[in-house]
């Protein structure tokens, strides 16, 4: 079910409905004003989406992250799938991935090298032109590409 008018409070009221009332397992709402999503959180609608909350996210992500690409966002917008390219002459280059001090809320999920994919572990040796892809807590994804990148480094956490 999907409640989706123009007012929060008819969305907030539809949902609780369909949920209390006729059992319905899936429920999305529509968010209007972002000031009120965390009310929808609270009374249990986890599918509240704020279209305002989203396109400030991508607006943020495109102002701050550099060369890191937002592919997925996950858990409203608190998780997020990440890709970015690991350059030529960076000092990750060479190092396998447990000495490379990922930030705690970083995880490095998949290396795209060529057309080979490769499941990384904490003895994968990166290489120049590796694709990284990695789950990361927002916010994080700054130390993540400075660690990449060849910038300062957080302590690794395996």
């Amino acid at each position: 079910m999907a409640a989706v008018t123009g007012d929060d409070d008819d969305n907030l009221v539809i949902s609780q409905l369909a949920r209390e009332k006729f059992g319905v397992k899936k429920i999305i709402a529509r968010v209007n004003n972002p000031k009120n999503e965390p009310i929808f959180h609270a009374l249990g609608i986890r599918n509240a989406i704020s279209s305002t909350t989203i396109i400030a996210h991508l607006i943020e992500e495109e102002a701050s992250l550099g060369d890191i690409i937002t592919l997925y966002a996950l858990k409203q917008g608190n998780v997020a799938l990440v890709e970015t390219e690991v350059p030529a002459g960076s000092q990750a280059v060479g190092k396998k991935v447990a000495e490379l001090g990922l930030p705690k809320d970083c995880v490095l999920v998949a290396i795209l090298r060529g057309d080979d994919v490769i499941i990384p572990r904490g003895n994968t040796e990166l290489k120049s032109g590796d694709v990284i892809m990695a789950v990361s807590l927002m916010g994080k994804e700054r130390a993540l590409e400075e660690v990449l990148k060849g910038g300062k480094t957080e302590a690794c956490e395996l």
